[in-house]
C-alpha cells in the first residue's frame, strides 16, 4: 500500500530560471542533478512531511521519455508519484485489482556532489488513466530527499496537504484510483469553491482528490485540452492564497 505522496513533478524550459523563480516565490530550492539516460535534470523542494517538488527540464531531446511531449506543449504539471516500502508487492496487488501495469523499472541520478541515487518505479501501461507512478527506493530515501534544513522555506511552507486532480467524469475514474490504490476513498466537497462533484482519496498524511470542472473554467481547460490531470497543488504553511504563476511557470499552488 502506498505510504504518501512522494513527489509532484512540473516540467520547465529552463531550469536556472525556474530554481531563481520559486525562490523568488519563498521557497528553498536544492539542485538534484542528472538522471542516468544524460538527457533531463533537475531541482527539488522538500518538505517536512516528506514529500517533494520535482522541477524537471530536458537537457536534450528524448522522445522515448514519457514527460517528453507534455514539456514541449508548455511547462506545468505533468505527473505526481506515490510512495511504496514493498514495490514488487504493490505491482502484484494492482496487478490483481485489474490495472495493466508496466514492467518494474529502474531510475536513478547522480548527484551534484557526485552521491548516485538508485530507486525503482511502476507505471500504467495507459498514460491517459490520469493515475499515478509509483517509487522505491534502493539507495537510502534521505540522500534523494532530503530533509531538515533543506525542508525550510522563507515563506514558512510545511508540507503538502493534497493535490486536486480535474476529471471529466467521476464515475468512470473513481474504479480506476480505487483499484490502483486499493482503498475505496469517499464524496466530499469539492475544495475548489465552484468545481462540480468530488472524490477524495487520504494517502498518508495527504489527500488526493478528483475533481469534475462544475463552473470553474480552469479545471475545464484541463479537462478539454488534455482529458483531465492534476490542477492544483495545496500547501500547509506560508502567507495563505495562491502564488504568482509567473514564478511557479504555471503551477497552480495554493497554500493553506
Amino acid at each position: 500500500m502506498a505510504t504518501q505522496i512522494d513527489h509532484i513533478v512540473m516540467t520547465v524550459d529552463n531550469l536556472e530560471a525556474a530554481i531563481r523563480d520559486y525562490a523568488a516565490a519563498g521557497f528553498n530550492v536544492i539542485p538534484g542533478g542528472e538522471h542516468i539516460s544524460g538527457t533531463s535534470h533537475n531541482a527539488l523542494i522538500t518538505f517536512d512531511d516528506g514529500a517533494y517538488f520535482e522541477i524537471f527540464s530536458f537537457k536534450a531531446r528524448d522522445e522515448d521519455h514519457h514527460w517528453w511531449l507534455k514539456s514541449k506543449r508548455r511547462e506545468g504539471l505533468v505527473d505526481f508519484c506515490l510512495a511504496s516500502a514493498d514495490l514488487a508487492a504493490e505491482e502484484q496487488a494492482i496487478a490483481e485489482r485489474g490495472i495493466e501495469l508496466l514492467p518494474l523499472s529502474n531510475g536513478g541520478r547522480n548527484r551534484l556532489d557526485g552521491v548516485p541515487l538508485k530507486w525503482k518505479t511502476i507505471r500504467v501501461v495507459n498514460p491517459g488513466s490520469l493515475l499515478p507512478f509509483a517509487i522505491e527506493d534502493v539507495t537510502e530515501r534521505a540522500l534523494r530527499v532530503p530533509g531538515g534544513e533543506a525542508s525550510t522555506h522563507p515563506a514558512g511552507f510545511k508540507g503538502v496537504a493534497g493535490l486536486v486532480i480535474a476529471v471529466d467524469d467521476l464515475g468512470t475514474i473513481i474504479p480506476a484510483f480505487q483499484a490502483y490504490l486499493g482503498e475505496p476513498g469517499e464524496a466530499v466537497t469539492a475544495s475548489i469553491p465552484g468545481a462540480g462533484s468530488a472524490h477524495r482519496f487520504e494517502i498518508g498524511p495527504h489527500w488526493i482528490e478528483l475533481a469534475e470542472p462544475g463552473g470553474v473554467e480552469s479545471l475545464r481547460a484541463i479537462v478539454e485540452t488534455h482529458g483531465g490531470g492534476v490542477a492544483e497543488v495545496v500547501l500547509t504553511g506560508g502567507p495563505g492564497g495562491y502564488l504568482d504563476e509567473t514564478l511557479t511557470h504555471n503551477v497552480p499552488i495554493r497554500s493553506a
